[in-house]
């Protein structure tokens, strides 16, 4: 990856960490319906995801988006299963 896509990207995670921070503050504060600060987390993380995704569609255009998420995506997986039982049982 070039130096300018480099800080591209460290750029907009900047934009959408602090985005996510501020825009949880400013809800809380104006009242009406509460919601669970881990929904909206996880909402935001599933959009990064979808992105990172799309992004490496990007680099890789002759690949199909399911088969790089079993390239990529697929080799985490035994590593996560740990975390994962822990925070579920």
């Amino acid at each position: 990856m070039p130096q300018r896509e480099r800080y591209l990207a460290l750029g907009l995670l900047v934009f959408q960490n602090s985005s996510l921070a501020l825009t949880m503050r400013y809800s809380r504060t104006m009242g009406g319906d509460l919601y669970f600060a881990s929904t909206a987390v996880v909402v935001c993380e599933a959009l990064k995801f979808l992105v990172s995704l799309v992004l490496l569609q990007r680099e890789e255009p002759r690949m199909h988006l399911v088969e790089i998420f079993r390239r990529k995506v697929g080799r985490s997986v035994p590593v996560v299963r740990p975390f994962v039982r822990h925070f579920v049982l």
